[in-house]
């Protein structure tokens, strides 16, 4: 992402094609955690309002969505192509889209970076991690930051 975030020409149609085939590569290796869908599953029950923001392109975004039978979970999904950039703007257009202030949601993530895409989309970050030691290091470092939502809980 930060390399893409570098390049100030366009993409050729090649390039991004390129950049999607391996997105849809690691989608396809990739293993959603055993607690998601129970957690996301409680979130809708409890009647919070999910959406997904990514920085992925939409094809890959969709793609993991598809392969791990999230589709019922969300009202929204919105990509970098979506929201027309990377990082904090797929979040910021998902919150804009759906009329929500940023400070009523949380940004469910599982990345240190993702605590940084939250905050500057002035929202707040909850940091969901399946190895206990890598969370307590990240709270030792004041990372790690739990927050509570309304009714609207924003995943990434």
């Amino acid at each position: 992402l930060n390399l893409l975030e570098t390049i100030e020409a366009p993409l050729t149609p090649d390039q991004l094609e390129m950049i999607e085939s391996l997105e849809l590569e690691a989608v396809e290796q990739s293993h959603l955690y055993e607690d998601v869908v129970p957690a996301l599953a409680q979130l809708k029950a409890m009647g919070i309002e999910l959406l997904m923001a990514s920085s992925l392109s939409g094809v890959a975004l969709h793609r993991f969505i598809e392969k791990n039978g999230l589709a019922d979970f969300f009202k929204q999904v919105w990509s970098r192509d979506e929201a027309n950039g990377l990082k904090a703007t797929p979040l910021v257009s998902a919150l804009h889209a759906a009329s929500l202030p940023p400070e009523n949601a949380i940004f469910l993530t599982d990345t240190v970076e993702g605590i940084h895409v939250a905050r500057a989309a002035e929202t707040h970050p909850f940091l969901m991690m399946n190895d206990p030691d890598e969370a307590q290091r990240d709270v030792l470092n004041g990372q790690r930051q739990p927050a509570f939502s309304r009714n609207t809980c924003v995943a990434g």
